[in-house]
């Protein structure tokens, strides 16, 4: 869980350059990662207070109750998967994985 939880949380400013370059107009050339970055630390620092300011880039990137909901998701779906691969295969050594 902590893993999933952990890559959606480091892929999440890479979902949010891809987002933004989505919604660029489309004739319009498509931003630079470095660009809208740029924009998101300049409408951050707009922000006086530092925890209003962290969580104005957290709810950017949308990491919140979805990143748990991903981790849990992905713990679940594992042991489903391991409890079925034990049933199909008790003797299969689940360390040798």
């Amino acid at each position: 869980m902590i893993a999933a939880s952990m890559a959606t949380v480091a892929s999440a400013p890479l979902n949010y350059v891809r987002n933004m370059k989505y919604a660029s107009h489309a004739h319009a050339p498509d931003p630079s990662m470095l660009s809208v970055f740029r924009e998101l630390g300049a409408e951050a620092a707009k922000i006086h207070d530092p925890y209003l300011r962290v969580r104005y880039v957290l709810q950017s990137f949308r990491i919140g109750w979805g990143t748990a909901r991903i981790g849990v998701g992905c713990a679940l779906g594992q042991l489903t998967f391991d409890a079925c691969r034990h049933l199909l295969d008790p003797h299969h050594d689940a360390s040798v994985d």
